[in-house]
């Protein structure tokens, strides 16, 4: 099996585990950003932006933590808006919800 079916079983894993604890859950497909996997929780009113990893964990977990401080850093720093992508009189726009 190649490294990318690996890594997309390990997504598709961490997916399913999120769909049976009640997420929304998007996969973006080909990822070269922070997050492979968005996931909304209704329940708590949380959003989890989740780089899936098919190695083990080190042993220093704080050299991971490290590695992705990026996408750490994201967190209390956006607020959510809502559009839908559609065609507006003979042109693509972005329409607030």
């Amino acid at each position: 099996m190649s490294a990318y079916k690996r890594g997309y079983a390990v997504e598709r894993y961490c997916a399913e585990k999120l769909r049976q604890m009640g997420f929304y859950v998007y996969r973006s497909a080909g990822s070269r950003g922070l997050a492979d996997i968005i996931a909304i929780n209704p329940k708590d009113n949380e959003i989890w932006l989740i780089q899936v990893k098919k190695e083990d964990a080190p042993r220093d977990l704080d050299k991971l933590r490290e590695r992705f401080s990026g996408l750490k850093n994201l967190e209390g720093q956006y607020s959510l808006k809502s559009f839908i992508f559609i065609k507006v009189k003979n042109r693509y726009d972005f329409v607030k919800l």
